[in-house]
């Protein structure tokens, strides 16, 4: 067959059209005599077979891979191969960068874990104040932050049992019973920010339960820790 059009014949003269156009068709005498007889079909109603994608390459405008303005916009683009492909739309989305986040220094208190995707999740069993360094990573670099986690177990001015460390204030005088004497303790804003840091005084030299009291400057909510155990106090 010959002709501008497509089709297929079978060896008993089933003729199938492939595309648009006309074809000559020949049947030709197996006897060696090399006698034949042919006729022009004109194919027509037929659609062409889909050409499917083999390739989609994204890019930014001028090849940006960056947005660092706030809200701004960049215009994707889709280059698709082959360039007479039958279907050459797309659908957007985008897919978030997956990361991981682990705690380089300090830690977690009993009871609260880190997931690798940064949530802290669980039930504290200690009180107290902990301190942490996270770190994030993911596609955009490795990013490090300090955090402070404050946990209290009771309401204002309720003592912590087992010592029985209590604090009050009067007049912006932070008075706090119950210490180890000897011992560290420090007292916090609600922020995670140091207030005062001492040792517990031992005038007795025994290492038993001590006294202390330190003026506040500011109104507000404060935690007093000696390590173990925390409260917080209004001033």
């Amino acid at each position: 067959m010959s002709g501008t059009g497509g089709a297929s014949i079978s060896a008993s003269g089933l003729l199938t059209a492939t595309s648009n156009g006309t074809v000559t068709v020949r049947a030709t005498a197996n006897d060696g005599s090399g006698k034949y007889g042919e006729i022009t079909i004109t194919i027509s109603g037929q659609t062409a077979p889909a050409i499917p994608v083999t390739s989609i390459t994204v890019t930014g405008t001028v090849d940006a891979t960056t947005i660092t303005t706030n809200g701004s916009t960049l215009q994707m683009l889709d280059t698709i191969l082959p360039a007479n492909a039958t279907d050459k739309t797309v659908t957007w989305t985008v897919t978030l960068d997956t990361g991981s986040a682990t705690i380089t220094a300090g830690g977690l208190p009993d009871g609260l874990t880190l997931s690798s995707d940064g949530q802290i999740t669980g039930t504290p069993s200690v009180a107290g104040i902990f301190n942490f360094t996270l770190q994030a990573s993911n596609a955009a670099g490795v990013f490090t932050r300090a955090y402070t986690i404050i946990i209290i177990n009771l309401v204002a001015n309720e003592a912590i049992p087992k010592p029985a460390l209590k604090a009050w204030t009067v007049n912006s005088v932070l008075y706090v019973s119950g210490l180890t004497a000897g011992q560290p303790w420090r007292v916090l804003n609600m922020l995670g920010r140091l207030v005062y840091h001492g040792i517990a005084p031992d005038p007795s030299g025994t290492g038993e339960s001590s006294s202390s009291s330190i003026p506040l400057s500011e109104r507000g909510v404060y935690i007093v820790t000696d390590g173990k155990k925390a409260l917080k106090v209004y001033n």
